[in-house]
């Protein structure tokens, strides 16, 4: 059996295979684990913090870019609406280097026969503070904002099994009086 897509005919096991190709790459790149914290973000005028729903995906081989970058976000990303300020991250690019096995633990939770994977990348890091009304009104214009764009970090297994990324760049300057991201 053949469809007519326009004015070109393309077998049915084609399609199969495009199918099956698309499939394979969802599933290389990983779930997606990032669930939003409901709420927590209303006192900021923000969106919602995330966090990590599982941080141990993949179980085995290295670590994707798509996993990276959500544990990226979800290590750094703080605030419980509790206290005065939240942590928010945007635009969060990463790739991933080679993976390098260490010979000396860096970090107390570090599984010291796994790899540690290099990152570099971009993101936007948010620091608010939750809007006030009235002699002190911040709204609109409460966040430190940093444009991180030469960031770098790193992935590494814990003795747990989870995964730990972060990525920053020290060399940026903060801008004030900025918006908070939303959604």
């Amino acid at each position: 059996m053949k469809y007519t897509i326009m004015k070109y005919t393309i077998p049915r096991a084609a399609l199969f295979l495009a199918a099956a190709v698309a499939g394979c790459q969802a599933a290389v790149a990983g779930p997606n684990v990032l669930i939003a914290q409901k709420g927590v973000g209303a006192p900021y005028g923000s969106r919602d913090p995330y966090t990590c729903s599982s941080k141990t995906f993949p179980k085995s081989g290295p670590i994707t870019a798509a996993m990276a970058r959500q544990y990226v976000i979800c290590d750094a990303e703080e605030g419980d609406g509790s206290t005065r300020q939240i942590w928010l991250l945007e635009d969060v690019t990463v790739d991933v280097g080679r993976g390098v096995v260490t010979h000396y633990i860096t970090k107390a939770d570090q599984d010291p026969n796994g790899k540690v994977y290099a990152l570099r990348g971009s993101l936007k890091q948010y620091l608010c503070s939750k809007v006030q009304h009235g002699e002190f009104e911040n709204a609109g214009k409460n966040c430190a904002l940093w444009h991180e764009t030469g960031a770098t970090g790193k992935c590494y297994r814990t003795t747990f099994g989870d995964w730990k990324c972060s990525m920053n760049a020290l060399d940026t300057l903060q801008i004030g009086g900025q918006p908070p991201p939303k959604n």
